[in-house]
Formats: C-alpha cells, structure tokens, sequence
C-alpha cells in the first residue's frame, strides 16, 4: 500500500517512509478517488457532486462535498 498526498497546487505526491501530517494511505479505489480530489484542486475547484459521501468524507475539509 502506498502512500499518497496532496503538494502545492492540489497535486498528489507519492511518500516516502513515515506517513506525515495530511497523507493517507490509499489503495484501489480509495486512490481513484484521490486522485479525483487532487485532480479538482488542481483546477481550482472544491466542490464534488456526488451520491458516494462516504468515499469522499476523508477528504474534508480540503473539499466541499455536496449530494444530489
């Protein structure tokens, strides 16, 4: 399992050794969906439509989810 976090820019960046402040570990879907989130920071964005709040929860408060 890998460790991923988010860098300048809403970037995700692999890590390292111990896991630091702001990373989590992600593995298949959970890296999808960081990968969703870091995608939309990059482009400014912080708000995610979406029916699956719970796949996304561990993101907050970087985003704003909002359910249909």
């Amino acid at each position: 399992m890998g460790q991923v976090g988010f860098g300048s820019g809403g970037r995700i960046r692999a890590k390292g050794g111990r896991q630091s402040a702001g990373a989590a570990q992600l593995a298949g879907r959970q890296a999808h969906d960081a990968n969703i989130v870091a995608t939309m920071l990059a482009h400014g964005e912080d708000r995610l439509l979406t029916v699956n709040r719970s796949d996304f929860r561990r993101f907050e408060p970087r985003i704003e989810i909002v359910e249909p």
